[in-house]
Order: structure tokens, then C-alpha cells, then sequence
């Protein structure tokens, strides 16, 4: 008897040993993930590029969905860098406004947009 329940509850054991490490194999999720939450920020996203002027809007294209440097956009667009980068600057101020600050922007990615506006020290400032 002894034996009997001692294979009973080892084979018991085994088995659901065995299917915790397969179990993640077979098991759909409850929840399949659909499309409705990217169909609303696209929805969002667009609303708020159709806030911009038509310069912004081509400057915040070009830089951030085809990926060009500043002076390629200045290039592309037929102005001064300078431009491209108040215009950007315009875009992401009214962009912020519309969308909110996202929160998975990265700290050290504010930081050194805060930096990178500010001007260069001059040879008489002192740091």
C-alpha cells in the first residue's frame, strides 16, 4: 500500500512538473491583442500633424518618418538649417500640446533636448 501511494503521488509530481515547462506552448492567451488601441493613436497622431503649418509638417516628416538628418531636410526643403530647426522646434511644442509628453521618453532624452537648445558659451563666459 505503502508503494502504491508513494508511485501515486511521485507520477502526480512528474506530471506536473512536465507541464509547467510545456504548458506556455499549448495556452493561448485569454486576451487576444487587437488593433483598436493603434487605430485611435494614429487617429490622434494624425489630428495633431493636421495642427501644423504645411512647412512643420513637411520639416516633421521628413526628419522623423523618413529619417533625414537636419541638413538633408534643409536640403530637401531649399532653406537654412536654421530654419528646419525653429520649425521643428514649433512642431514639437504644438505636438506636446496635442499629444501630451509621452511617458516613455526617456529623462536623458529631455535633458539633452534642453541642452542641445541652449546657445554655445561664448569665449568670455565663464562655464
Amino acid at each position: 500500500m505503502r508503494r502504491a501511494i508513494l508511485t501515486g503521488y511521485l507520477d502526480t509530481y512528474r506530471r506536473r512538473r512536465r507541464w509547467a515547462g510545456i504548458r506556455h506552448l499549448s495556452a493561448r492567451p485569454d486576451h487576444v491583442a487587437g488593433t483598436e488601441d493603434g487605430v485611435g493613436d494614429r487617429a490622434d497622431v494624425t489630428a495633431a500633424l493636421a495642427a501644423l503649418t504645411p512647412t512643420q509638417r513637411a520639416c516633421v516628416v521628413l526628419r522623423f518618418y523618413s529619417d533625414l538628418t537636419v541638413p538633408q531636410v534643409a536640403a530637401e526643403l531649399g532653406c537654412a538649417e536654421g530654419t528646419v530647426k525653429r520649425h521643428l522646434h514649433d512642431a514639437n511644442a504644438t505636438l506636446r500640446g496635442r499629444l501630451g509628453v509621452l511617458d516613455d521618453d526617456p529623462p536623458g532624452r529631455r535633458a539633452a533636448a534642453h541642452l542641445t537648445a541652449s546657445p554655445a558659451p561664448t569665449e568670455g563666459s565663464a562655464r
